[in-house]
């Protein structure tokens, strides 16, 4: 207690402890100067007319800690906190969640003890994909926390850390060794120049003239410096009033006050300071500190990203331009070498031929190869690539809570990048971040080709061979009828002189063969000058129908591929031909989740067949459909590597132009990955420049045995063995007139020379 400490002036505490508020209470009865330069919550901050607490306001560092790191833009992150003190600290940080964003549970609170294995808290953090961690804990902590943290494994490139204490520029995080970005906090700025002089006059006064390093010097030590300073420019504004003075005795036994108490802490609580090292000081009525700045460093030294000031709550002042923070994060980038994750799906990515002689990514080649080169050379980046070891894109496992494949990989920080054949998905954007899509596509159906055999005489398969034969009787009979009409009509009995107007005779133009050339030339479409009758009327009418008939199924026949699929309906209604997917794939996915009741009908279909349609990987698909008899399955999958197999293997098929579903297929990265921007202005480049068409055509065209079969739409083309019949019918038909023709010509010599 206070025992008659002469000249005593004021009471100076750095650190709270479970008497703080009695000391606070005494003072206040002998109005004796109290200043606290420690952190003190606000129901346990007591205030009164002669306290003074050079630290930050509890409410307004809570509101300053969420306002920074509502800048950053995190989608979500994980706190991470020590005790009490730092649950209340976060406060205003936890009332960032959002309820209304497809990120559910976008920030999770999660307490740690230092008495037991920080290890298994760490390894949870590792399981739940989330990247960004804000850490609150005691400043002589943090290292260790960071450490364990290394060897968990969530310290690699794609984690960000955000400490909440204002020391943390005191620790050296190089020593950790160690690619994750930490961003630190800070109310001091050791870059400048007055900061520095106060350094200089403690190594001055130091006789033993050690050099301080300006970033190992603590908050509190600082604060305690300054509030010092300003309560000697108290007592000397008093001198300099009062001339000398004298400070009375007092002591906690008595009611007698300090005789200059209140006129010290009247000077400094009302007097605005310009502080040199902790910025502008400035009080409540209470005594609390309302005007500082926090800094936002990107590590712990002089990376200043952005500031916050609490005269100014509701704006962040952006230090980085545009430019700078660019150059930053290539720079990031460039630093290491980058994994990303991939699996072995032709043309995408896959092995060469001689790849047992190298190591590293001189073992691959492929679309994704290429890709990533084009993409590391524009940005200046190494990068090595992970093959997945279940050959997955991922999915999401509700059971165990957790991704396989390629997203896996990306959501455990075994990966910064993730690329292949894989689909941009909502489910897959609530674990990870895309690149705007290198490729568009869609989902087709792959099928077997259906065997055909050249037919030559392929146009009389339109009608059948009873129709056929009802039509040439029917052709036959109607000419006849036709005759005989003819010659019992008197009109149709001409005079064969016109010149004898009695002739004996009178001559039917209605010959037998005048009527077979009328019923023929009808089906043919051609015209007659002789005036017909009733009966060819109805003659024409059908011939009308039948040879109109007879050309629109003749058309379809001759360009028909012979499959009984012409679109996904037509798959969906059949029973005959089984169809699956890739288990696990973005396909199975968009069948499972359609509200389109075909598609789930199709779904439900394939669930239920026996044996499973379900394949494990694209080559079994297509393997399936290569060797299921007579071409009874069918597998859905995207297009581009349709057309890939298609050009490789003659034997496949597939709907042309019939597909459904637009898809994308982009580069998977963390959630708020940093290089998103970067990536996406590389895609955009090579877009514009037509790399990724040239890319596309040389991997599906030029290697690897592309174009071997003919292009699709050559396929509609009439070829001869095609219509070659009706160049043979044509043939017959010209010899046997011309023969005909000659034997008439040699019989109509021999009857003039014998009656000559």
């Amino acid at each position: 207690m206070i025992e008659r400490i002469p000249n005593l002036a004021g009471v100076f505490v750095s650190e709270s402890s479970w008497a703080s508020p009695i000391v606070q209470s005494i003072t206040s009865k002998l109005s004796l100067p109290y200043v606290q330069t420690n952190w003190r919550q606000s129901s346990s901050y007591i205030g009164g007319p002669t306290a003074l607490n050079f630290y930050p306001d509890f409410d307004l560092l809570a509101l300053g800690l969420a306002k920074l790191v509502e800048s950053l833009q995190w989608k979500s992150f994980i706190v991470l906190y020590h005790d009490f003190e730092g649950f209340m600290r976060i406060q205003e940080i936890l009332k960032l969640q959002k309820f209304q964003d497809k990120y559910r549970k976008n920030i999770i609170v999660q307490k740690f003890n230092f008495d037991e294995d920080i290890r298994s808290v760490l390894k949870q953090i590792k399981q739940s994909g989330e990247h960004h961690i804000i850490l609150d804990c005691e400043t002589d902590r943090i290292m260790e926390v960071l450490e364990q943290a290394k060897s968990v494994g969530i310290m690699s490139l794609v984690y960000q850390y955000f400490l909440t204490s204002l020391d943390a520029h005191t620790l050296d995080f190089n020593a950790l060794k160690v690619d994750a970005n930490i961003t630190t906090l800070r109310i001091m700025n050791p870059e400048t120049e007055d900061f520095n002089n106060i350094i200089r006059s403690w190594e001055f006064n130091d006789y033993s003239f050690n050099r301080i390093d300006p970033y190992s010097v603590k908050t509190e030590t600082m604060l305690i410096h300054e509030s010092i300073n300003l309560m000697v420019e108290a007592v000397k504004d008093i001198i300099y009033q009062d001339g000398n003075i004298k400070f009375n005795n007092i002591s906690c036994r008595s009611s007698e006050k300090l005789n200059y108490g209140s006129r010290i802490i009247s000077y400094m609580n009302s007097h605005y300071m310009r502080s040199a090292s902790i910025g502008n000081l400035s009080f409540t009525d209470t005594g609390r500190r309302k005007n500082f700045t926090l800094y936002l460093i990107e590590g712990n030294r002089h990376e200043i990203l952005a500031t916050w000031d609490s005269i100014n709550p509701e704006a962040i002042n952006v230090i980085r331009s545009e430019e700078e923070m660019t150059k930053k994060r290539q720079e990031t980038l460039q630093a290491g070498i980058n994994i990303i994750a991939s699996r072995l799906e032709k043309p995408y990515l896959m092995y060469k031929k001689d790849h047992h002689r190298f190591t590293g990514n001189d073992m691959y080649e492929g679309y994704a190869m290429d890709l990533m080169t084009n993409i590391s050379t524009i940005l200046n980046f190494s990068f090595e690539f992970l093959i997945v070891e279940d050959n997955k894109n991922g999915l999401y496992n509700e059971i165990i809570q957790s991704w396989d494949g390629i997203i896996g990989e990306i959501v455990n920080g075994n990966a910064l990048f993730g690329v292949g054949d894989m689909t941009i998905t909502a489910e897959r954007e609530t674990a990870v971040d895309f690149s705007m899509p290198y490729m568009r596509l869609g989902i087709g159906i792959l099928l077997q080709k259906p065997k055909t055999t050249v037919d030559m005489f392929a146009f009389l398969n339109p009608l059948s061979a009873e129709v056929w034969m009802y039509t040439v009787t029917l052709y036959l009979t109607v000419s006849i009828i036709l005759y005989f009409v003819a010659r019992m009509a008197p009109g149709d009995w001409e005079n064969p002189h016109p010149c004898n107007l009695t002739p004996d005779e009178l001559e039917n133009l209605w010959s037998i063969s005048n009527c077979l050339w009328l019923t023929m030339g009808s089906i043919m479409n051609q015209g007659s000058d002789i005036l017909p009758k009733l009966v060819t009327s109805m003659w024409w009418f059908f011939a009308l129908i039948m040879t109109n008939s007879y050309i629109a199924s003749l058309a379809a026949f001759l360009t028909a591929k012979g499959s009984i699929i012409d679109d996904l309906e037509d798959l969906a209604k059949q029973n005959k031909i089984k169809y699956g997917t890739l288990e696990g794939g973005s396909t199975q996915d968009f069948f499972r989740q359609s509200n389109y009741s075909t598609y789930r009908r199709m779904y439900a279909n394939m669930r239920l067949s026996k044996p499973s349609v379900f394949v494990k990987s694209t080559e079994e698909g297509v393997n399936r459909v290569i060797s299921t008899k007579d071409g009874m399955y069918a597998f859905l999958m995207e297009s581009s590597t349709i057309d890939y197999r298609i050009e490789r293997d003659c034997g496949l098929t597939t709907v042309e132009n019939k597909y459904f579903n637009n898809i994308e297929y982009g580069i998977a990265m963390p959630l708020d990955c940093p290089y998103r921007s970067d990536i996406n202005d590389a895609i955009l480049k090579l877009q514009e420049q037509g790399v990724l068409t040239d890319l596309k055509n040389k991997w599906w065209r030029e290697l690897d045995g592309g174009e071997t079969c003919p292009i699709l739409h050559k396929e509609s083309e009439l070829k001869l063995e095609n219509v070659g019949g009706i160049f043979v019918v044509l043939g017959i038909g010209v010899a046997v007139a011309l023969f005909l023709g000659i034997v008439e010509f040699l019989w109509t010599v021999r009857r003039t020379s014998i009656e000559e």
